[in-house]
């Protein structure tokens, strides 16, 4: 890929200190990083929440970054990253977020699938 594609490009799945055991760099550090490599776009993919969302937000602001809000949900048996359209789509993914943490039995793959996945 050439340096001006790259610009475009977002990884999706950036975990920070927010996410145990699966990230190990602070939210400003990831965020003067991405300004450094010259990126617009920033996500950051907490697993099962958003713990680091609000610090998140605030560091692209500071960096000149768009944010991206997105989660991984993840269970014993599924596994998807979640992204946020708009706030539709971050209020869907929360409640997801709440079905998942909250009940032992619950679905996540057939609530998303039900769902209208146009906000996320």
């Amino acid at each position: 890929m050439g340096r001006r594609s790259m610009k475009r490009f977002v990884f999706l799945e950036n975990h920070s200190v927010y996410s145990l055991c699966e990230g190990t760099i602070f939210i400003s550090e990831l965020a003067s990083f991405a300004r450094s490599r010259g990126y617009r776009y920033l996500s950051l993919c907490d697993t099962n929440g958003f713990y680091g969302i609000m610090h998140f937000i605030h560091a692209c602001e500071r960096e000149g970054l768009c944010p991206i809000i997105s989660s991984r949900l993840k269970n014993h048996s599924f596994s998807a990253i979640m992204v946020a359209r708009n706030m539709r789509g971050y209020a869907k993914i929360c409640s997801l977020i709440t079905g998942l943490l909250g009940e032992r039995s619950f679905d996540v793959k057939r609530e998303i699938l039900k769902g209208n996945t146009g906000d996320y």
